[in-house]
């Protein structure tokens, strides 16, 4: 027989037959890749955390444990700043964590909102004795509602900002107390910098009064402190929140102004991207946006927890669903 036509004949060609064993060892190498790849992605998370982690240590010795001084500058060159307070309700400690608004040590003019929705509101008494006992200071309280949207503080928030007489504008929510020193030192890096156009302050949880005050204590005060702080100094977008910033409301009105983000339920985190995009960069001081852990059961921590992340799904999807790989528990218990 010839070489073409044992080539051609029936069983030429063929793939010989794969016996039990081999498709076992095929299994277990394709098996072994997987673990494999699922390892190496699990470690490179894990090594991003603790970049994360060192990166954060790094903002903490830098701005927190050594806070900046304050600038040696003339009065005048302190722009005016208003300060609006959203308030709804009598929050615990409310009177400690308004007053620290006239408390603050700025040299320029101070004007403080109080924007209040219902006029029957038990806060409003609150309110007016503190302003009481500050005769000198300009602040007022402004009742009633505007409706552009579907934020309530955003509703809340309008009529202050209609009546705000200076451009500068610090938005400090009225369960959040600040250091006397926070404004000033606020204001020295907008003067230092004209390109900055938002200034915040982290959020720092104390004095909880319950088991899930305690479980909101520590998740603010770890994993999303040390999430936040990383994130904001590698500065490559925008991530802020609402509870203690600066802007001016000049740089908001080119943006579509305060009303058209009344649209959606996180307007800080939206606020910041679009100043970010027309050219504004952010920064923080030294400062805590300090905020008491008053949370009354482990329903409404649930609650709120699952509104946030609801909420953060919709802006920021990635780390919504990177966020729970950087729990100390989960992400210790796959590295293991």
């Amino acid at each position: 027989m010839n070489a073409g036509a044992a080539h051609n004949s029936p069983g030429a060609g063929m793939p010989s037959v794969i016996t039990a064993a081999d498709a076992t060892r095929m299994s277990l190498n394709s098996s072994l890749i997987s673990a494999n790849l699922a390892a190496y992605t699990i470690l490179v998370l894990a090594a991003f955390q603790w970049l994360l982690i060192f990166v954060s240590h790094c903002v903490l010795q830098r701005r927190y444990v050594r806070r900046r001084p304050f600038v040696d500058r003339p009065t005048d060159d302190y722009p005016g700043v208003t300060i609006i307070r959203p308030v709804k309700g009598v929050d615990h400690g409310m009177q400690r964590t308004l007053e620290s608004s006239f408390l603050q040590e700025y040299p320029g003019p101070v004007e403080i909102l109080f924007a209040v929705e219902d006029p029957d509101d038990l806060a409003i008494e609150v309110i007016s004795n503190i302003i009481a006992r500050y005769p000198k200071a300009q602040a007022r309280v402004l009742i009633g509602k505007d409706n552009v949207g579907i934020n309530p503080k955003v509703n809340n928030m309008l009529k202050a900002f209609d009546q705000a007489q200076n451009d500068l504008l610090w938005i400090c929510d009225s369960n959040v107390y600040t250091d006397p020193g926070t404004l000033r030192r606020s204001a020295d890096l907008l003067l230092d910098n004209k390109r900055l156009g938002v200034i915040h302050h982290v959020v720092f949880s104390e004095s909880p009064t319950s088991f899930a005050g305690m479980l909101d204590n520590a998740f603010l005060v770890t994993n999303h402190c040390r999430m936040y702080l990383a994130i904001n100094a590698f500065g490559i977008a925008s991530c802020l929140m609402g509870k203690s910033n600066l802007y001016y409301k000049s740089a908001l009105d080119n943006v579509g102004g305060i009303a058209s983000f009344g649209q959606y339920l996180a307007e800080d985190n939206m606020i910041g991207q679009a100043l970010w995009h027309s050219g504004w960069s952010h920064t923080m001081t030294g400062d805590l946006a300090r905020q008491p852990a008053d949370i009354g059961s482990f329903s409404e921590y649930c609650s709120r927890r699952i509104r946030w992340v609801r909420t953060r799904k919709y802006n920021v999807t990635f780390a919504t669903f990177y966020e729970p790989l950087t729990e100390s528990i989960l992400l210790g218990s796959l590295t293991s």
